[in-house]
C-alpha cells in the first residue's frame, strides 16, 4: 500500500502515470471476517481483542483503498491541461 501512494507522489511530481488502485481481497476480507465472528462466537475473552484489532486495522486499510481512487480520479485532473478533463 505505501508504495501506491509513493508512486502516487512521483506521479504528481514528475507528471506521470498515476497508479492504478489497488484490487481489493474480497475472499481474504470473508476470512478475516469469519475469523473475527468465530473468536466473538466463541466467548474466549483472551481471543475478542486481537480480533477486534484485526477488524480495525482491515477497517483502516478499506478507507485507505477507497482514497486511492479518490485521489487518483483528482491527480488525473489535475495533471490535465486547463479546460481539458481527464
Amino acid at each position: 500500500m505505501r508504495s501506491w501512494y509513493v508512486t502516487l507522489g512521483d506521479a504528481l511530481l514528475h507528471d506521470t502515470t498515476v497508479p492504478p488502485p489497488h484490487i481489493r481481497d474480497v475472499d481474504g476480507r470473508r476470512r478475516l471476517l469469519e475469523c473475527v465472528h468465530g473468536a466473538l462466537a466463541g466467548g474466549d475473552k483472551r481471543k475478542i481483542g486481537p480480533a477486534l484489532v484485526l477488524l480495525w486495522g482491515s477497517q483502516h486499510l478499506d478507507h485507505l483503498w477507497r482514497l486511492e481512487s479518490h485521489l487518483g480520479r483528482h491527480a488525473l485532473s489535475a495533471s490535465s491541461p486547463p479546460g481539458e478533463t481527464a
